[in-house]
């Protein structure tokens, strides 16, 4: 017979159950999302399932990446969708993330999904989209969850045809929706994607400077910004977003492509995605239940002039480095402390944000103070930190950034996650 392991909720110790009574438990829970190990009862051993929920939200990869650190026996399975729901504010690149720290616990990294056969349609589909091109990619295989059948290769192959549109200088003509996605992929030999490395006189391509990044920002956001409703950004706003592409994007090109021993990755990624978001209130913070900061800072504003909805521009970054407290202190993540580590990113971070400390960043300054102002809102994760700013609070820019522990509901802090996600949000157009 066969059995799985489970786990409703994160306080309760995993359980055997008979595979019929799964099936009467995720009628009876309406558990879509729960963690799964079937379990082999011949060998004792068990490989643990995981499902992405439709709903991608920052909760449910929260809760994910919960769940995939307790777990430790076996390989793990996920099953994913085709398509994917509540990924703004950052969520979908969250879930990159997660991938990330997936692939890299375990070295058999099974992915399955909903289309049954190679001309299935859902598998260009899923590979158009960000968490279908990491997914496919770190997968070691992937395979139908109707009929079983392999379709590593074409998962594959679809992912890198989408990877390489990405390079080119114009991503947003090959990304889904209103937003850009540019990946760097150095264990594929696709680094220096060309809207974000010009090219040089001697013909090779290299990280553009600073001033580079803030005359390229309006182009940026003018790509995403569905101007046809009136939504424009100031001069103000194309200078935060450039230098925080710069400083964030340059520190992941100088210390996270190697982990701190030297090695390379076998999955190295550095991605920059900017979107924008446009809903009303009720519905945005429907989008992030569960996330308590963001909730909170969403319910701040109204729209006016008439408008009925909100709308925001977001900026993250990601990298699958060695995170902000291991590269400072050269030493594992295991090694360190919860507080040794929240003290060592706060001490990361807030440094380049200091205006008596011109050796680092000059970026993140000008950003904290455009936040400040403009109301914005920033997210780290790092390690096993989980970091958050808003604006609306910071009252004295001669301090260091007033940088707030982000609590999931539900969730314990010091869920580990691979290399460091920063990600800003900013009211745009008729949202006060």
């Amino acid at each position: 017979m066969a059995y799985y392991w489970i786990q409703i909720n994160t306080d309760t110790v995993f359980t055997r159950v008979p595979h019929t009574l799964f099936n009467e438990l995720s009628l009876m829970f309406n558990l879509v999302d729960l963690l799964r190990l079937p379990f082999n009862t011949a060998t004792g051993a068990s490989t643990m399932q995981i499902r992405i929920p439709t709903s991608a939200s920052i909760s449910s990869c929260e809760q994910a990446l919960s769940q995939l650190a307790k777990a430790q026996r076996g390989p793990c399975h996920l099953v994913v969708p085709t398509n994917f729901k509540h990924t703004s504010f950052g969520a979908e690149i969250s879930w990159v993330q997660f991938l990330l720290t997936w692939a890299k616990k375990y070295k058999s990294c099974r992915l399955s999904t909903f289309a049954e056969e190679p001309k299935d349609l859902q598998i260009e589909k899923f590979t158009k989209q960000l968490i279908g091109i990491v997914a496919s990619l770190c997968a070691s295989e992937v395979r139908s969850h109707k009929n079983n059948s392999l379709l590593t290769d074409y998962y594959k192959g679809l992912a890198i045809d989408r990877l390489d549109k990405l390079q080119e200088r114009r991503p947003n003509e090959y990304t889904k929706g209103q937003k850009i996605d540019v990946i760097a992929n150095d264990d594929l030999g696709r680094c220096t994607p060309k809207s974000l490395y010009p090219r040089q006189i001697d013909g090779h391509r290299e990280l553009g400077e600073r001033p580079y990044y803030v005359l390229a920002a309006p182009r940026l956001i003018k790509a995403i910004l569905p101007l046809e409703k009136g939504v424009t950004t100031d001069p103000d706003t194309d200078n935060a977003v450039g230098n925080l592409l710069y400083d964030t994007f340059k520190n992941t090109e100088d210390h996270a492509k190697r982990d701190i021993m030297g090695n390379s990755f076998q999955h190295s990624y550095r991605i920059m995605q900017a979107s924008f978001t446009t809903g009303k209130k009720e519905n945005l913070i429907e989008a992030t239940q569960g996330v308590d900061p963001l909730q909170q800072y969403i319910s701040k504003f109204r729209a006016t002039n008439g408008k009925l909805q909100l709308t925001f521009l977001s900026l993250s970054i990601l990298d699958s480095g060695p995170g902000f407290a291991q590269t400072l202190t050269m030493t594992p993540l295991k090694k360190l402390g919860f507080s040794e580590e929240l003290s060592a990113t706060l001490k990361c971070f807030t440094a380049a944000t200091r205006r008596n400390r011109p050796e680092y960043g000059k970026g993140l300054e000008l950003v904290r103070a455009y936040l400040r102002k403009r109301r914005g809102f920033l997210r780290l994760r790092t390690g096993r930190v989980s970091l958050y700013y808003d604006g609306v609070s910071d009252t004295n820019l001669n301090e260091p950034i007033p940088l707030k522990l982000w609590a999931v509901a539900e969730q314990p802090q010091g869920t580990p996650v691979e290399g460091s996600l920063v990600s800003m949000h900013i009211p745009v157009g008729d949202t006060h």
